[in-house]
């Protein structure tokens, strides 16, 4: 938001308080101020109602526009208001939003008249006090006018100064009304290097089970955040959020690796080791782009990490001295776990994953151990380095290996995958792919859906492995090969 923008943010504030709805500045955004780091976004509260502030901007800042119909009445349904302001750009997102300041009043019922507590109802209420007593914890629950004003009801000031994450009011309290700050509490521990207050850990530890409510959607967004920051694996493991979620990785903490091959020790150890390395200064460098294939979200890294090991739990096997562990085989094992309980077709998945990062994460968690390091054959070499999804099992090799002997002969490895890659990028520029071939393999090889999809791929692979001189003649042999 440009110096502009902050301007009629305030122009906004100090009309509506002059017209006694008394108006301020809420949240992350004080928070971030008083911390002296960037804002990303102003959230504004006021005592006025939706009805009111339209009122209000229709008759005094006539310049500024209150938006409805669509998604804006949805918004409005939970006290929360649309507005744009006078420099808006048509067909650009809406400015900001201001919500009205509400207190709770229980919870939509389901078609059985029980209470559902995914959908809190609200009412609104006129004083910031009332407001402030349902936020999440003290250092956001903080307000600011627009002098500059900080007013803080809840001692957050005091919280920030001595880095210290509570909740507002009784934990369990604010856990039981909505369960993802139970994460919440992890990701700004973390991405702040503060600590929580004892009665908010036990929180958390007491009520794990108020974990199952969270939506996958909103599971994958809170848990990525934390993924994604330095000690984020270890307090969502320790505090037992990762193991509830994924019951695969319980017991990971008495998993001893072979020391000749991991030295950092367990397989907890080594996913402490691998994170932190992954969320300190060399994560940039290994950083996956967002890309046209719908996957590439910026914690997708961070996801495929913590599902590359998923099989070791399964696969060990005590060695013949018993002080250690083998797990043969586990990228296998692990690769079908996430597909069957977490991919886009798992239907009680606890965490979403679009079909795009299902794929992606299957074939790192595949690919990631004889695949990656010890492949030679030229077919299985160009299957692995032609495949979309290159660029982050590299990623996931890398940090994996990172703490391991293997580690040394990364240099040596890449250069030999990225040489073969770059024989595979030259054959693909020597024959393009045919306009309409899709169709022409629906076509000639009577198929719909997604066997579409897995024959193209397949096809592909021959050309640029160098088994087919062109996509038609590879097309031709999936037909003779069909027709027996």
């Amino acid at each position: 938001m440009g110096l502009e923008s902050t301007d009629y943010v305030f122009e906004l504030m100090d009309s509506l308080t002059e017209a006694g709805y008394p108006t301020y500045i809420v949240g992350g955004a004080v928070r971030d101020m008083l911390l002296e780091r960037p804002i990303k976004d102003l959230d504004v509260a006021t005592a006025a109602t939706p009805e009111e502030l339209q009122e209000h901007i229709e008759n005094n800042l006539q310049n500024f526009t209150y938006i409805t119909g669509g998604e804006a009445d949805k918004s409005i349904s939970n006290l929360v208001s649309l507005v744009n302001f006078p420099n808006h750009k048509k067909g650009q997102p809406h400015d900001i939003e201001v919500a009205t300041f509400r207190i709770d009043a229980g919870y939509e019922k389901d078609e059985n008249g029980i209470p559902d507590r995914t959908r809190p109802l609200l009412k609104a209420t006129k004083t910031l006090e009332e407001d402030v007593k349902r936020r999440d914890f003290t250092i956001n629950a903080m307000a600011m006018d627009s002098s500059g004003n900080i007013i803080d009801l809840v001692n957050g000031q005091q919280d920030l100064e001595n880095g210290v994450i509570r909740t507002v009011g009784k934990p369990s309290s604010r856990f039981a009304e909505d369960p993802v700050r139970m994460i919440r509490a992890v990701r700004f521990s973390t991405r702040y290097k503060f600590r929580m207050d004892s009665a908010t850990r036990k929180a958390i530890t007491d009520h794990l089970d108020w974990l199952d409510r969270i939506s996958p959607e909103r599971m994958r967004s809170e848990l990525g955040q934390v993924l994604m920051n330095t000690h984020g694996f270890e307090e969502l493991y320790d505090l037992g959020i990762l193991p509830h979620i994924m019951i695969e990785l319980e017991g990971i903490k008495t998993l001893r690796h072979n020391p000749k091959y991991h030295p950092e020790g367990t397989v907890y150890d080594h996913y402490v080791a691998m994170f932190n390395e992954y969320a300190g200064a060399n994560r940039g460098l290994y950083e996956v782009p967002v890309n046209t294939q719908g996957y590439g979200k910026e914690d997708l890294l961070a996801w495929a990490l913590l599902f590359h090991d998923i099989g070791k739990p399964m696969s060990a096997e005590s060695s013949p001295k018993g002080d250690w562990f083998t797990f043969y085989e586990h990228e296998l094992l692990g690769s079908t776990i996430f597909y069957d309980n977490y991919g886009s077709k798992a239907k009680d998945s606890p965490i979403h994953f679009s079909k795009n990062e299902t794929m992606a994460i299957t074939y790192t968690t595949k690919s990631h151990m004889a695949m990656f390091w010890d492949a030679k054959k030229f077919g299985k070499v160009t299957k692995l380095v032609a495949d979309d999804n290159f660029e982050l099992l590299t990623a996931v090799a890398y940090f994996d290996a990172n703490h391991r002997p293997k580690g040394k002969y990364w240099d040596d490895r890449m250069e030999f995958l990225k040489g073969i890659r770059n024989e595979v990028e030259a054959r693909a520029k020597a024959e393009p792919y045919p306009k309409g071939f899709g169709k022409m393999v629906a076509d000639g090889l009577n198929l719909q859906g997604p066997e579409i999809g897995e024959a193209v791929n397949r096809i592909k692979e021959l050309v640029l492995s160098g088994q087919m001189p062109s996509y038609e003649a590879a097309l031709q042999y999936e037909i003779d090969k069909m027709k027996g």
